[in-house]
């Protein structure tokens, strides 16, 4: 698919640290991590609307709105081969959009110039805005103040991965 997302890091407290200490909110996060105002620095982290969010991959959709994206024509144009696995994932009931096989497979099927509106509507339904920590660590990621404070200050609470 044409989507540009962002390569995911695993999501660790060295990674959370450089975020917090160089990413592109470096500059508002540093008296908040002076003054340990942790809950600030998360709800930028967790905020969709913030400036630096971005497109993420949904973690799945169902069969059934996979087959709403395809135009119908389009669908009757692929070869058999291709529409036999194009009813095995809209006969599903979750479709994983997110795997990398599926997105080249999707790509290489619906392509921009055979299949311009099946591309387009796959292409925009893939995705949606996420936050920062999403666009990093992947959807569904929140980032909490007790992660923030282990990643800066290596307390014992060990939150990741919880």
């Amino acid at each position: 698919m044409s989507v540009v997302v962002a390569a995911i890091q695993p999501y660790t407290a060295d990674n959370l640290a450089n975020e917090i200490n160089n990413g592109p909110y470096k500059t508002t996060f540093a008296p908040e991590v002076t003054s340990k105002a942790y809950s600030n620095i998360a709800a930028l982290l967790n905020d969709p609307t913030a400036s630096a969010s971005g497109p993420v991959y949904h973690a799945d959709i169902s069969g059934a709105q996979l087959l709403a994206l395809v135009d119908p024509t389009e669908l009757s144009s692929l070869s058999a081969n291709d529409k036999d696995t194009f009813k095995f994932y809209s006969d599903s009931d979750e479709v994983v959009i997110s795997n990398a096989a599926l997105q080249t497979w999707l790509g290489s099927t619906f392509t921009q110039l055979s299949c311009p509106l099946s591309h387009a509507a796959i292409a925009a339904d893939a995705t949606r805005t996420g936050s920062r920590a999403e666009v990093l660590w992947g959807a569904g990621t929140v980032v909490t103040d007790v992660a923030i404070n282990w990643a800066l200050n290596r307390t014992n609470t060990i939150p990741f991965g919880s």
